[in-house]
C-alpha cells in the first residue's frame, strides 16, 4: 500500500466518525486535535481567538489541518507544521521542490502526471482570486475521462457518513478547469503529492 493510499484510509476513518461543526468529541474537540496535536498540524500553542481552542464554526480554516491529520503517519511533523495550514505555503513548498510532485492545472492542457489517491488537490473558488487558491482537499480517486476528483475534505459542506448534506469532514466531487457541471465555478488549481517520511530520509 502506498503512502497516499494510507492517507486516504485515514481520511475515510475521520469521515466515518462524522466529524462536524458542532460541539463535542466528534466535533469541535476533534477539529482542535487536527490543529493542535502532533498527529495533525502540531500547533500545540494555538488556543483559538478566545483561548478556548476550536469552539465555534469558522474560528480557524482547518482544511489543511485535516489533510495534515490524514498524512500524519507519512510525513514529518515539521513539514505538516510549516506547510499544511496554508494554500500559499503548500504551493511554495511544492514549487520549491519540497513535495514529491507538484503541478499547476491549466484549462486545455494535459496533466503532467495523473493524480493518485492521497494526493492533495487545492481548489480555486473561481472568483479570480489569488494564484495559490482557497481550499485544501485529499483526493480519494480520479476519473480521467470526466476530469473528476472524488475528494475527502475538512472544513467543507458535502456528503457526510449517512450521505446527507453535512458540514465538517465530507466527501465531494471536484473538477479540472472547464470540466465542472454548469453552475459550478470552483476547480482544481494545483496538485501536490507529499513526500513520505521515508523518502525524506532516503
Amino acid at each position: 500500500m502506498s503512502s497516499g493510499e494510507r492517507a486516504v484510509d485515514r481520511a475515510r476513518v475521520e469521515w466515518a466518525f462524522g466529524v462536524s461543526e458542532m460541539p463535542g468529541p466528534h466535533g469541535f474537540e476533534r477539529i482542535s486535535e487536527y490543529i493542535r496535536s502532533p498527529d495533525g498540524l502540531g500547533w500545540g500553542w494555538w488556543k483559538g481567538p478566545d483561548g478556548k481552542g476550536y469552539d465555534r464554526n469558522r474560528c480557524f480554516e482547518w482544511c489543511g489541518a485535516f489533510a495534515a491529520r490524514c498524512w500524519s503517519d507519512e510525513t514529518s511533523l515539521s513539514i505538516r507544521r510549516e506547510h499544511f495550514a496554508s494554500t500559499y505555503r503548500l504551493a511554495e513548498w511544492g514549487r520549491g521542490g519540497g513535495a514529491a510532485a507538484y503541478q499547476v492545472v491549466e484549462i486545455g492542457k494535459p496533466l503532467l502526471w495523473l493524480p493518485q489517491p492521497g494526493d492533495i488537490a487545492v481548489i480555486e473558488r473561481g472568483d479570480g482570486g489569488k494564484w495559490w487558491a482557497d481550499h485544501i482537499t485529499v483526493i480519494e480517486s480520479f476519473t480521467v475521462a470526466g476530469g473528476v476528483f472524488a475528494t475527502i475534505e475538512g472544513n467543507a459542506t458535502g456528503a457526510g457518513p449517512l450521505n446527507a448534506r453535512f458540514e465538517g469532514v465530507v466527501k465531494r466531487h471536484r473538477y479540472l478547469p472547464g470540466r465542472a457541471p454548469e453552475g459550478r465555478k470552483d476547480f482544481v488549481r494545483f496538485l501536490i503529492r507529499p513526500m513520505s517520511a521515508d523518502e525524506v530520509v532516503a
